[in-house]
């Protein structure tokens, strides 16, 4: 549904919708006032009401399931949507290219403050990534849908009083990818600013859950995903601060995406991979894969 109105409900995801009759370019002197650039095409958006996410103090749990709910319904309203010109979309922003985007950036995090240890830590969880990810039967197995791809709390509005999401904004990053990548990357974010990470993860799988039900699989490499997208970040901002150091907008996600890394670095992830079938009352049928400690790998962590 698209509209401007501040109200929501678990059934209603509102998005921008575009005004087709605004299209068009500003002036070359407005232009240039604005990006230095001779001319920019623009687009007009219907609003939504509400605030940003990514700048509430406090999300509760209720909140974050919401926020599941609110996604799951936009993954099923997308699941027929004709993928044939997405599928052709390379982007690096498509959480299946993020192993060879975090390898090819991994250098710039060399050069922040205490580089070594956030080296260290990329390099833990992408091991970690491997070693789920090689356990699934195959890839092609894990199901594909055009999705939303950049569901962080920057692009979700909720309402005023931060009980519910009201919209989700920016489809600028829309891709034919693995449709649990969509999941992962919201969940990313969700364990932003957590006293425990996961406990955000899990209530963010929850409301999906209950709406667009997950497979055994999906849930597997949910978690090892999501680590993956916090290293993509912080590694592109790291990257993107060399090439424009005064940009504030890199760092948004930097400092609590290094900060969750760190909380994360000494969990079992196959413990936090139960927690989260634990959550979604699924039985995995198996134990999980993983090592003790993402960083040490049990022989005592770097951290301490």
């Amino acid at each position: 549904s698209s509209s401007s109105s501040s109200s929501s409900s678990s059934s209603t995801i509102y998005i921008q919708k575009l005004r087709a009759d605004a299209l068009g370019y500003l002036n070359n002197e407005t232009a240039k006032q604005m990006i230095g650039f001779d001319h920019l095409m623009v687009r007009l958006v219907t609003f939504i009401d509400g605030q940003i996410m990514g700048k509430l103090s406090y999300k509760s749990p209720a909140l974050l399931r919401d926020l599941g709910a609110k996604l799951a319904l936009m993954d099923k309203s997308l699941q027929d949507f004709p993928h044939n010109d997405m599928a052709k979309r390379n982007l690096k922003w498509d959480l299946s290219n993020a192993e060879k985007e975090i390898t090819q950036k991994m250098a710039s995090v060399a050069d922040l403050q205490g580089g070594a240890r956030k080296t260290k830590l990329i390099r833990a969880f992408l091991a970690t990534y491997r070693e789920f990810a090689k356990n699934l039967h195959t890839s092609s197995e894990l199901r594909c849908a055009t999705i939303h791809n950049d569901a962080n709390d920057y692009n979700v509005i909720v309402t005023s009083d931060g009980t519910q999401v009201a919209g989700i904004i920016d489809f600028g990053d829309l891709v034919y990818s693995k449709l649990i990548n969509n999941l992962a990357v919201c969940c990313a974010y969700a364990m932003f600013d957590q006293k425990d990470p996961v406990s955000g993860l899990v209530e963010v799988a929850r409301g999906y859950h209950a709406v667009y039900p997950l497979q055994k699989m999906e849930i597997e490499i949910l978690f090892p995903l999501a680590c993956l997208r916090i290293c993509h970040s912080v590694c592109a901002s790291a990257y993107e601060a060399t090439i424009d150091p005064d940009n504030p907008y890199i760092l948004v996600s930097a400092r609590p995406g290094w900060a969750c890394l760190e909380q994360l670095s000494c969990m079992d992830p196959s413990k936090a991979i139960d927690r989260v079938f634990t959550g979604l009352r699924v039985d995995d049928g198996k134990k999980s894969l993983g090592s003790s400690c993402q960083v040490c790998h049990g022989s005592g962590c770097v951290a301490s």
